[in-house]
């Protein structure tokens, strides 16, 4: 995987939240798509550590922008990709 990292993100719907209010997900996945780690955090969140590793700014905002419950994959730019890591293309 050398320095490539992607990420998979979701919303989770508040009730599901121990304090309430809007909560994420981000995983850091392997080279296969597992999952190697993960955080939850709440809304307004700017810095998060993964297994040493610094979550991208932009993967944060992407979490943020789901709708409940909607997961989606991304890169380390917040580009959406496909479950093997690849570029979707986001034009229509």
């Amino acid at each position: 995987m050398g320095d490539r990292r992607w990420w998979f993100v979701r919303r989770h719907h508040p009730e599901e939240a121990p304090s309430g209010g809007d909560w994420f997900e981000v995983q850091l996945l392997d080279q296969y798509g597992a999952c190697v780690a993960f955080a939850r955090f709440s809304a307004g969140t700017t810095r998060i550590e993964i297994a040493g590793e610094l979550v991208p700014p932009e993967v944060i905002r992407v979490a943020e922008q789901r709708s409940l419950r909607d997961g989606q994959y991304v890169d380390s730019e917040g580009r959406l990709t496909d479950m093997h890591g690849l570029l979707l293309n986001e034009s229509p």
